[in-house]
């Protein structure tokens, strides 16, 4: 289910609600455990922005956007044992420069950002 709404002429904000289901292991039996499908829900948020300001006789220009993005905001996940799973969060944070040359060119200098928002594991394994 998704929800987007332009709240200025130049900024909207989205958002999505989503049922998660994951099968890694195929109803199998590892080390006496039984690994079922989990299940969980989910929500991602959004708001993005743009500006520009463009000559309409020259083409000559520049524009500005940026936006924000938190993606699977929800519970965790369970294969049929005790522990249950954090799902991957993510924050996105991102922005654009356009300069606009003339009415048929233009160069984009662009800035993406990632981080994963949830616990990781040791990378000698253990918990």
């Amino acid at each position: 289910v998704s929800y987007s709404r332009r709240l200025s002429k130049n900024t909207a904000l989205g958002v999505n609600l989503k049922y998660l289901n994951s099968n890694l292991g195929g109803s199998q039996y590892v080390n006496g455990l039984s690994i079922r499908p989990g299940a969980t829900a989910a929500a991602d948020i959004g708001i993005y922005h743009q500006n520009e300001t463009v000559d309409p006789e020259t083409g000559r220009g520049l524009g500005f956007s940026w936006g924000a993005m938190i993606s699977n905001i929800g519970g965790r996940i369970n294969y049929g044992s005790a522990e249950r799973y954090f799902i991957p969060t993510n924050l996105r944070l991102g922005a654009g420069v356009t300069y606009y040359a003339d009415k048929r060119s233009k160069c984009n200098f662009v800035f993406d950002l990632n981080k994963l928002m949830v616990p990781t594991h040791p990378e000698d394994g253990t918990t």
